[in-house]
């Protein structure tokens, strides 16, 4: 015996021999890695696809080294105002308010504020520089000094640009305006902590202000990302527990079977947790590749089960042959899978790495068996084709040996072959001599040689019982 042999005998011994052992040992691992799962931390936006390209890293040395021509990299806020008219005195108080609250708040650490409500409260007076003087500003002002002020604002050419299209200088009127707000942060802030707060300050002040930045998008990518992982697992779910449900046709193998694939995606996000990798729109499909990838390995251990408990084999006998024979498939099948998935670490895209590590650490930790581990002793017969029995026909035997199981007749054959036997034996007479049924006599039988010992010898019931 070789030594691949060898050790796959080695393997399927352990688990028949100590089942509660197996069982205790993954549920183990599956308490270590269930914590794992907390520790997920999604990564959206389009940077994760450029972090080590040549070609991004060439734009970031050239945004380096042209920072003042092209400007600073401290992170911005846009305020998005929308109204009947933006430059009239209720609109300039909106945006202004909203300014205000957000430099107010220490956390939002705010170093400038550029609006067209400020370049109008400049025109008012000239010491206003922050949003609480510039509010001031305009409220000490008339509706006839405002409105002078916006005609003035207007002949800067940059004053159009932060509002809509529809903007009339002559009338001084428009539907929206954009604010920015620049923040003095340091490389390790959460941005979107801070835009996310910003928001809420948005919401909460007069008027229809809405807060905007990239913060808030990435924020709304994960939760989009998270959403879209709620929506395709559960389908999946319900889709692969259907067609356990067909499959097994029997509620502890549909249970043993749904715990085998729970496992499965547990032991897999666990390690994604500790190992710091960041759940990204890719890793998507890995969880659905997994249940799709594992059903069918329990399906295939359950059947073949079955098949040796209805030709009569013990528990763990039938376990033992089902295992021995699939444990190499198993082998060669997780081995091509794994080398398939390894095979994106030669990408140069981080998140496709990534995902060729998530899915190749999960496709091995799929549960191959569902009964191996917890009904290889004492389990009860599983549901399926049952052997002859002898209330299933008078003439069947009990059930017999495993390797005589295989070659005999069904059941449906040697009743019909005992009740041909029957048939001509009752059409024979014998003249001058008693009946059949004093003096029974052994006969072979005419069915074929294939039948069960006890069904090639006719019993006496089966003669007539006179000449």
């Amino acid at each position: 015996m070789d030594p691949v042999t060898r050790l796959f005998g080695a393997v399927t011994d352990r688990v028949i021999e100590r089942p509660r052992r197996v069982v205790v040992a993954c549920l183990v691992v599956t308490a270590l890695f269930a914590p794992g799962m907390a520790l997920l931390e999604a990564d959206a936006g389009s940077e994760q696809f450029t972090d080590g390209i040549e070609e991004a890293d060439a734009l970031d040395r050239v945004n380096e080294r042209f920072e003042p021509a092209f400007g600073g990299d401290d992170p911005t806020t846009q305020l998005i105002q929308r109204d009947v008219n933006v430059l009239d005195r209720r609109g300039l108080l909106d945006m202004l308010t909203t300014a205000e609250r957000l430099s107010d708040r220490d956390s939002q650490r705010v170093t400038d504020v550029s609006a067209p409500a400020m370049d109008v409260a400049a025109e008012l007076d000239e010491d206003a520089d922050t949003p609480a003087e510039a509010r001031d500003a305009v409220e000490r002002a008339s509706d006839g000094e405002i409105e002078d002020a916006v005609d003035a604002a207007a002949e800067d050419p940059g004053f159009a640009t932060l509002l809509s299209d529809d903007f009339n200088r002559e009338s001084g009127t428009a539907s929206a305006a954009l604010g920015v707000v620049s923040h003095s942060l340091p490389e390790s802030a959460d941005t979107q902590a801070l835009q996310g707060e910003a928001q809420m300050i948005a919401e909460e002040s007069p008027g229809d202000v809405t807060a905007f930045g990239s913060g808030i998008v990435d924020s709304e990518t994960e939760r989009v990302i998270f959403d879209s992982l709620g929506i395709v697992v559960p389908a999946a779910l319900v889709v692969i527990l259907g067609l356990l449900a067909y499959a097994y046709r029997d509620p502890f193998d549909f249970v043993l079977g749904g715990i085998a694939l729970l496992m499965t995606v547990v032991w897999t996000f666990g390690f994604t947790g500790y190992a710091g990798i960041a759940f990204s729109e890719v890793l998507i499909a890995v969880p659905v590749l997994l249940l799709a990838i594992g059903i069918d390995f329990g399906i295939h251990t359950v059947n073949r089960y079955r098949e040796d408990r209805a030709a009569g084999a013990p528990p763990e006998t039938a376990m033992r042959g089902a295992l021995g024979q699939l444990v190499v498939a198993y082998s060669i099948i997780a081995g091509t899978t794994i080398i398939g998935f390894l095979a994106n670490l030669t990408s140069s895209l981080p998140p496709l790495r990534e995902f060729g590590v998530v899915a190749g650490i999960g496709a091995p930790s799929e549960p191959r068996s569902p009964r191996s581990a917890g009904c290889s002793r004492g389990c009860p017969r599983s549901r399926g084709p049952r052997p002859p029995s002898s209330s299933s026909s008078s003439c069947s035997s009990p059930p017999v040996p495993r390797a005589t199981a295989r070659v005999s007749t069904p059941p449906s054959r040697t009743t019909t072959s005992c009740r041909r036997a029957s048939s001509r034996r009752t059409s024979i007479s014998f003249p001058g001599r008693s009946s059949p049924a004093s003096t029974p006599r052994r006969r072979r039988s005419t069915s074929s040689p294939r039948t069960s010992p006890r069904a090639r010898t006719t019993p006496s019931r089966y003669t007539s019982s006179g000449a």
